[in-house]
């Protein structure tokens, strides 16, 4: 499963890829308006979101910080082979860079907490709400420890072009509750 899942990757990565830099930041604004909209009918934007500093050509959710809703935002790092998620109160601008996930994090010294609601990146979805990653398994190890301790909503956004027919899934790989594309909520 994992050649299959690491074709898949590949694919979808340059789909991702090929999105133009004008037509990235509009698709961007309107899973950042859907996803407002979300957490507002569903009273979650009182709680603690933790979103993803985006690399790449991932979805940019930092104009989170300049919308007119006061959000709690959490930003995940790794430590060991799970995430722990710091609290970061402005729009990041001095976030350590992870050399070896090629990723940038919170400090340290940024207060710990633990998330109720866990926004995070994807290389492709399908309809059975499964999320195809980097293929790390952060996500889904941290995923399933809160989930077991903690009640969270597991939220996944993605560009609708990174839709595939079905990904392939095991029992360490942990669905999504939600999927935010540009224009559907799956």
């Amino acid at each position: 499963m994992s050649s299959e899942k690491s074709l898949i990757r590949k694919k979808y990565k340059i789909i991702r890829n090929k999105i133009l830099a004008d037509s990235k930041k509009e698709l961007d604004q309107k899973i950042i308006n859907s996803l407002i909209k979300f957490l507002t009918q569903n009273s979650y934007h009182t709680k603690k979101i933790a979103i993803f500093f985006p690399i790449g050509s991932e979805i940019n959710l930092l104009e989170l910080y300049d919308t007119n809703i006061n959000l709690t935002l959490l930003f995940p790092r790794i430590a060991s082979n799970l995430l722990i998620f710091k609290e970061v109160t402005n729009k990041p601008d001095n976030f350590e860079y992870n050399h070896k996930y090629k990723i940038y994090e919170p400090g340290l010294s940024y207060i710990t907490a633990i998330p109720e609601i866990i926004i995070c990146p994807l290389l492709a979805f399908d309809l059975n709400k499964n999320r195809l990653g980097y293929g790390g398994g952060f996500y889904d190890r941290t995923v399933t420890l809160l989930k077991e301790a903690n009640h969270i909503t597991y939220i996944g956004v993605a560009y609708n072009i990174l839709q595939s027919e079905k990904i392939p899934s095991s029992n360490q790989d942990h669905q999504l509750d939600f999927i935010i594309t540009e224009d559907k909520l799956i």
